[in-house]
């Protein structure tokens, strides 16, 4: 199955732990939900400046987490389709993870260094827009 949409290059993707959804990342500034069944968009997640190097899925597949050229990274909630929490950084970041347990949070920025955040998200407030922390 192809899953096709962004309007240029994607630079990441992962897929949940059930294998039902795909997220992906893309030089057009979006990161994407996907049906992998149907191969089917059902949410483009608007918030990040720049192009978007990478993207996951936390452990439980509650959060995507992505990073940006536009030195920051942002926390996604699947269900509500909404960025939870954003993470200013002194540079663009390539790369994103959470650990295993999702309590930490790892980004290889532009500047050569790795970054660790707390992963937690429970004292984040949700917006209620698409277009969180301008």
């Amino acid at each position: 199955r192809v899953l096709a949409g962004h309007s240029k290059d994607v630079c990441g993707c992962d897929l949940s732990s059930d294998g039902a959804l795909v997220v992906s990342g893309s030089e057009d500034c979006a990161v994407r939900l996907w049906d992998s069944s149907s191969g089917q968009a059902v949410a483009t997640l608007v918030g990040h400046r720049g192009l978007v190097y990478d993207c996951c899925f936390s452990p439980d597949d509650q959060f995507v987490l992505s990073c940006s050229h536009d030195d920051s990274l942002r926390v996604w909630s699947v269900a509500e389709r909404l960025c939870v929490r954003r993470l200013v950084h002194s540079a663009g970041t390539f790369r994103c993870c959470w650990s295993g347990d999702g309590s930490r949070i790892v980004a290889a920025d532009m500047d050569k260094r790795i970054v660790l955040w707390p992963g937690t998200v429970q004292d984040q407030p949700s917006r209620k827009r698409k277009e969180a922390d301008e």
